[in-house]
């Protein structure tokens, strides 16, 4: 059966839910319409058959067949009446029909739209149609300026910070020498500028070597020697090992700083099976 004249957009969901879902507009009486009743009928079960597919899990092919015959149902319908309840509604046509302006009454009044109908049974109040200022985009001077000032104050500072970090860094320190320290402080800290090259230069000073000859000659009071505890019941290293070895760091650091003969033994029993220390 050939299709009704002119596009239209078919939307097979549109098609099944105009026909099952709750509230869907009822057939026109058989008087008001060329379409039979018994085709009316026939096409209703037809989108009933569909939903059931659908809702079902049908297999593709069963629904493509139920769909094809419930849109031939419809182009025969909308060919007999395209005012029909049941019509296939062509979109394109209605999107059109929405936009075009409102008729006039008779007596030369516009013809108010559903939307202003609704508004005026609800009793509210006309929108107001929002003004526009003309010179929205216009440059205030007073604001202009006072975004280049406060451009310029940003720039300024960003040169300023970028010449204190260049006087933080420090300069290149030749290996084994003394570190040669930056101008001045940097705000923040940075590891590779603040303890390089020092490594070198106690190795090459010998700071970490001993003398037993001169250590042995020092009396007791110069002499400082601790070893790490024993692990604890447990058998896990927690928090509590890298404090105390921080601080017996710092203590034997603090007399070997003061001249005295220290020895700082990591304890066997402690770490041996762990780090391989020895």
């Amino acid at each position: 059966m050939a299709a009704p004249p002119g596009p239209c957009a078919l939307d097979e969901f549109s098609l099944i839910y105009a026909l099952v879902a709750p509230g869907a507009p009822a057939a026109a009486p058989a008087s008001s319409s060329a379409v039979p009743e018994a085709l009316v009928a026939k096409c209703k079960a037809a989108g009933e058959a569909v939903a059931s597919l659908k809702k079902g899990g049908g297999s593709k092919e069963d629904v493509a067949k139920a769909v094809d015959a419930l849109l031939k149902l419809k182009q025969t319908i909308t060919k007999m009446d395209p005012d029909h309840p049941l019509a296939i509604v062509d979109k394109k046509k209605k999107k059109a029909d929405a936009a075009a302006p409102a008729p006039e009454a008779a007596g030369g009044e516009k013809k108010l739209s559903k939307k202003e109908q609704k508004r005026l049974a609800r009793g509210d109040e006309p929108a107001k149609k929002k003004v526009k200022d003309p010179n929205r985009w216009a440059v205030d001077p007073a604001k202009a300026a006072e975004k280049a000032a406060k451009a310029k104050a940003k720039a300024e500072k960003a040169a300023q910070a970028e010449k204190e970090d260049a006087d933080a860094i420090a300069p290149p320190t030749p290996v084994g020498d003394r570190k040669i320290l930056a101008k001045a402080m940097a705000k923040t800290y940075k590891p590779a500028d603040v303890e390089g090259a020092w490594q070198e230069w106690w190795e090459k000073s010998g700071w970490y070597g001993c003398d037993e000859a001169a250590a042995a000659k020092k009396p007791d009071s110069e002499k400082f020697v601790i070893v790490i505890p024993p692990p604890n019941v447990t058998g896990s290293l927690h928090l509590g090992h890298a404090l105390t070895a921080a601080i017996e760091d710092c203590l034997t650091r603090w007399h070997r700083m003061r001249g005295h003969a220290t020895l700082y033994v990591p304890g066997r029993v402690e770490f041996d099976h762990r780090f391989g220390w020895s």
